[in-house]
């Protein structure tokens, strides 16, 4: 099983926008890898099994700050992607200012 489909084998109660996000995450960080080593070029082909699933696994058991399994599933929607976003342009602008 590859790319999408391993994180929806273990998570598959994404909304429409999610799955959106979660789809275009892969070409964006091809294409930004290319550009500078966001992901290791040995594991970029691998970034949902590497990447996405452990973070969200992380997400599903985790408790934040007092804030409820539950509460943490609910507001999944865009936490990772904003996450990936945001070290992303932190690695940019850190690349930029050089």
């Amino acid at each position: 099983m590859q790319g999408l489909d391993t994180v929806l084998k273990y998570f598959d109660d994404f909304s429409p926008t999610q799955l959106q996000q979660f789809a275009a995450l892969e070409s964006l960080y091809k294409e930004w890898n290319e550009k500078i080593n966001v992901v290791s070029r040995k594991d970029i082909d691998q970034i949902y099994l590497h990447h996405v699933l452990h973070s969200l696994s992380i997400a599903a058991i985790a408790n934040f700050n007092g804030i409820s399994n539950k509460q943490v599933k609910k507001s999944v929607e865009g936490i990772t992607m904003e996450f990936e976003m945001q070290k992303l342009a932190k690695v940019l602008k850190t690349k930029i200012l050089l």
